[in-house]
């Protein structure tokens, strides 16, 4: 019930003003007592709503390009982290990637209220419509002033925030609860295995009783393997302790005639021979007649050991980790085709074999069961978070004696009584609804975005190549583009172009194009011609390049680029487009809603995005992940941006 409620735009309600950063920032930070706390993004915490400590601080000078913010202001994120509200716990100055709402004056609005309308999905699907940018999403005072929002008198504000933070936090200890479960539930099932394995039994290797072959990868780019095949080819991205259904890609009758690879009965046991991540040491049954790659170590029960199949992969499963350590390899040894060969695995009569396994699918199975509802309950714990927010604004999350002891509050009284002392304040008018179907299209504005900002990221990377020449060799218009996609995807700096899956990674080589017209044109570097591909030269206006970009992005989006450009130096071509792809293929399954594995953001990354990518050695996407993830490196996707597609076909 929304009675004495009023909807109002928040420009009409609130002071919004935007953060400033003096430059060159690095100048400004300080040590010194009389610094004032810097307030960064990064210095807000996962799934907390206050900001309490910053990093750095600045001189008080930088207050005249910055903007002061003082404890209990709110700000919203208006390019990274797209949308995000939090209520300040301290004081301090922000920069442009802020802003910051404050009441305006003779106007309550009690800011826990505010911080949780904002959260909202009624006002954040207003963000989403109304916020410029195709790939990077960015909201402006103007645009933020235009939100409408539902604000109820203070007492129910108030108990609105307390109802809401009561449910939270209810809702947090159910997800405690539920994640220890999950923890349980894995310590439970080694227990299970391990006890299964522990009695005192007759031993046999691997191959005194099954046929142990290794698959084969046929040479890519020969149209002769791949095209038109009809043969499943299973890769070990496709393993996952149960059965193996289908297969990555097909090969055809020349490849098995011409090359290493040999159909693998169906029935055959598959095993991950390496991969970092949670490929490595999966164990799964082949329902299909499928050739394999190399890495994977096929396991074909002789006839008259078949009836141990199961018995053998829930051993694998169990101590994989164990045997794979018999194998050198560095930080990760792996397992090659002799030591699966050579495994001795206790082996009991086929009674006790079939007890065993009786008793681990018996009991592995309730925890499937209870895994699947612990994740189906976790989704829905998200789904009420929301719904909570949804209903609080919509009026229906108090009871009418909870707004009835709301109203015997002395500071009761309707919003609309508090606009009153607002000069020019208009409570907004919901619209009729019309019985007639609307036929005209909306007219939506693209945002036109200069591709000197581009320009400006790739005289960067130049420039910092030509100051360490050892590394110039490294320099190509392949590498910047993969450059310029972290930056706009990772960094959030909008640079207009419109990737897709391309064979080199994600690209827009149509826009870069563009981009490399208008450098040559107003010299801000030249594009040069190699034996294979582009390289890169600076211009006489190089510089003005990077002023240019420097001036239209925040402090902290130049701090990142430079440390991303740094990170890239020493990269080649290749290693720059892995990591790259690995990023999109990430951010790709994020968009859609998933919490990837490491095996589906290679899967994504690698067979789901060209034929070109299967060249390179699956190993390197995931040391790839393993690099991005290192906490001095930290290029870690957030869904943010549009989903990298493959190209369409021309027709």
């Amino acid at each position: 019930m929304k009675e004495d409620w009023i909807d109002i735009k928040l420009g009409k309600a609130l002071i919004i003003e935007r953060g400033g950063s003096p430059r060159p920032i690095k100048e400004f930070i300080t040590n010194d007592a009389d610094g004032i706390n810097w307030i960064k993004i990064g210095d807000t915490k996962v799934n907390s709503k206050y900001i309490t400590n910053t990093t750095e601080k600045i001189k008080p000078d930088g207050l005249k390009k910055s903007r002061f913010v003082t404890k209990g202001d709110l700000l919203l994120s208006n390019s990274m982290s797209f949308g995000r509200p939090y209520i300040l716990d301290t004081e301090g100055a922000i920069h442009d990637g802020w802003l910051v709402l404050r009441n305006a004056t003779d106007f309550e609005i009690y800011s826990e209220f505010l911080y949780y309308v904002l959260s909202s999905p009624i006002v954040f699907a207003q963000f989403d419509k109304l916020a410029t940018g195709s790939t990077v999403r960015n909201l402006n005072t103007g645009l933020v002033a235009r939100v409408v929002a539902p604000i109820a008198p203070l007492p129910i504000q108030r108990a609105i925030v307390t109802k809401i933070e009561n449910l939270f936090t209810s809702l947090d200890k159910g997800i405690a609860d539920l994640k220890k479960v999950q923890e349980q539930l894995k310590i439970y099932r080694q227990a299970v295995l391990k006890k299964a394995f522990e009695g005192d039994y007759p031993s046999k290797k691997v191959i005194e009783f099954a046929d142990v072959k290794t698959g084969s990868t046929p040479k890519r780019g020969n149209s002769r393997f791949w095209e038109n095949g009809t043969i499943p080819w299973v890769t070990s991205g496709a393993l996952n302790n149960t059965f193996v259904n289908n297969a990555d890609e097909l090969i055809t009758e020349t490849a098995l005639q011409e090359t290493n690879c040999k159909i693998i009965p169906k029935g055959s046991l598959l095993v991950a021979m390496y991969g970092e991540g949670k490929t490595r040491g999966k164990c799964s049954e082949l329902n299909i007649d499928a050739a394999t790659n190399q890495a994977i170590a096929t396991i074909t029960m002789n006839d008259e050991y078949k009836e141990s199949k199961a018995y053998v992969k829930w051993f694998f499963v169990k101590n994989y980790e164990d045997i794979r350590l018999l194998s050198s390899g560095g930080v990760q040894p792996n397992l090659n085709l002799s030591i699966v060969k050579n495994t001795v695995l206790p082996f009991p009569n086929p009674e006790i074999q079939k007890q065993i396994i009786k008793e681990i699918e018996t009991r592995l199975s309730v925890c499937d069961k209870v895994e699947q509802n612990i994740s189906e309950a976790l989704e829905k714990a998200e789904a009420l978070r929301q719904s909570i927010l949804k209903k609080a604004f919509e009026g229906k999350l108090l009871s009418e004696a909870e707004i009835n002891k709301c109203k015997q509050e002395a500071d009761y009284e309707p919003a609309s009584v508090l606009l009153k002392r607002i000069k020019g304040i208009e409570v907004e008018k919901p619209q009729k609804k019309s019985t007639k179907q609307k036929t005209e299209k909306k007219k939506t504005a693209t945002p036109k975005i200069s591709k000197d900002i581009q320009a400006g990221v790739i005289a960067k990377v130049i420039k910092l190549h030509e100051d360490n020449p050892k590394y110039l060799g490294n320099l190509s218009h392949v590498k910047c583009e993969k450059i310029s996609h972290l930056a706009e995807y990772h960094i959030q700096i909008a640079l207009g172009r419109m990737p897709v899956k391309d064979a080199a990674g994600p690209d827009d080589f149509s826009h870069l194009k563009k981009v490399e017209h208008r450098a040559k044109m107003t010299g801000y570097f030249i594009i040069k011609k190699q034996e294979i591909g582009h390289t890169y030269e600076s211009g006489r206006n190089i510089k003005k390049a990077i002023g240019n970009l420097e001036n239209k992005i925040s402090t902290e989006q130049v701090e990142q680029l430079d440390k991303l450009i740094n990170l890239f130096l020493q990269f080649d071509l290749e290693r720059a487009e892995i990591v790259a792809t690995v990023y999109a293929g990430w951010n790709n399954l994020l968009l859609d809603g998933k919490t990837p594995t490491d095996d589906e953001i290679v899967y994504e990354s690698r067979e789901n995005w060209s034929k070109r990518k299967l060249k390179i050695e699956r190993e390197r996407f995931y040391k790839a992940l393993a690099w991005m993830r290192k906490p001095e490196v930290a290029i870690i996707p957030q869904g943010n941006g549009l989903r990298v597609n493959k190209p369409e076909k021309k027709k």
